[in-house]
């Protein structure tokens, strides 16, 4: 049993370095206005988060995904800040899990995107 908590705990560490690294790329890929990357970072979201059954964070990813797709930069700006909350969410989930709940988690990530609800019922 502790050599699969050992291989559990590998994974969801892996997981959460990809989702550092692939959020970063997203938002500057936003601030960017850089349709390919932003599309494939946030495709790849998308599929990582539906497969931890993430699915608001999930979802919001496919809006992201679908924006960049048709260079709506309004839409993403809006969906990135909701999509913000969702992924701190579930860093501050994981970190208690891995046994890190001292790690703070940023408010902003970097690309200047302010956290925070915005127009959410627009993306709903």
């Amino acid at each position: 049993m502790g050599h699969n908590q050992d291989i559990f705990r590998a994974v969801v560490e892996a997981m959460h370095a990809d989702l550092e690294v692939r959020v970063l790329k997203l938002a500057c890929a936003g601030v960017k206005r850089d349709f390919v990357t932003a599309r494939a970072e946030s495709l790849a979201l998308k599929g990582t988060l539906g497969e931890i059954t993430a699915t608001s964070a999930a979802y919001l990813a496919s809006i992201l995904e679908r924006a960049a797709d048709a260079k709506d930069w309004e839409t993403f700006d809006f969906a990135f800040s909701e999509f913000e909350i969702d992924v701190q969410k579930l860093k501050a989930a994981i970190n208690k899990h891995l046994g890190l709940v001292h790690v703070a988690v940023p408010d902003v990530v970097a690309g200047g995107y302010p956290s925070g609800p915005s127009l959410k019922d627009r993306l709903h």
